[in-house]
């Protein structure tokens, strides 16, 4: 419904599996027959469109002649989403193109003239929205914040991911596979045999006595790991001293 110059709406895409819910705000004297350039306003982290989005800055925007529309993210807000006020950093970026799909549906929106504000947290998803997002012709960042390396930063403070495990999520399926072999591999204790009726156990063969092959299986998988802790070690010590200038 329409409430003065602001339309209450929520809409769902084909290829969307909630509802997103915004409010659409209109310049003055707004003429349907007419079309506008319009701006996509994000929230920020832990916020909803009536907060700062849809109180301050699309207000501001409608007075100067565009259509803006400010969306709760999904999980948040009136949006659909479960598990609910969930911050998933990858959805919230995607949310900007399903708003832009059904912004270029309505007739009094000019296609060829739409932009993009976010506020702190909706700032940082604004970029990386962006940088995919070809529609967007104007892009502002207000007080942007990187989520992603905030947790990350949050997280190695408190002895939590490093910022390299944090990133590259398929190391630590690499540790846990090296873990699975080392309990499986040549390197596993062999179970003792059980002493028969009339058989001492000072008979049973000492650990010297190994196959030479089995020792030598030992040996290269330990060079093996040594060898892979030196290259993490090397990368590691490389990306320290890049971290400086790490755009992210």
């Amino acid at each position: 419904m329409v409430t003065g110059t602001i339309e209450h709406i929520t809409f769902r895409n084909p290829d969307m599996h909630w509802d997103i819910a915004a409010d659409l705000h209109f310049p003055p004297d707004f003429d349907e027959s007419k079309t506008y350039p319009a701006i996509v306003a994000a929230h920020p982290i832990g916020s909803c469109k009536e907060q700062t989005s849809g109180s301050i800055y699309a207000p501001a925007l409608a007075e100067a002649g565009y259509v803006v529309i400010a969306f709760d993210a999904s999980f948040q807000g009136a949006s659909g989403g479960e598990p609910r006020f969930l911050e998933d950093p990858a959805q919230r970026v995607q949310d900007f193109s399903r708003v832009v799909d059904h912004l270029v549906t309505l007739p009094h929106v000019d296609a060829d003239r739409i932009g993009v504000l976010g506020i702190c947290g909706g700032g940082g998803y604004t970029l990386a929205a962006a940088k995919t997002e070809k529609r967007f012709k104007a892009v502002v960042s207000i007080t942007g914040a990187n989520f992603g390396r905030l947790q990350r930063e949050i997280a190695g403070q408190n002895g939590g991911c490093s910022r390299r495990s944090a990133r590259s999520p398929s190391s630590a399926l690499r540790r846990r596979a090296g873990s699975r072999a080392r309990s499986t591999g040549s390197c596993r204790r062999r179970p003792r045999p059980r002493s028969r009726p009339g058989t001492s156990t000072s008979s049973r063969p000492s650990s010297t006595t190994a196959p030479i092959a089995a020792r030598r299986s030992t040996a290269a998988s330990s060079s093996r790991s040594r060898t892979a802790r030196q290259r993490w070690d090397g990368m590691r010590s490389t990306w320290q001293r890049n971290s400086s200038t790490s755009p992210c």
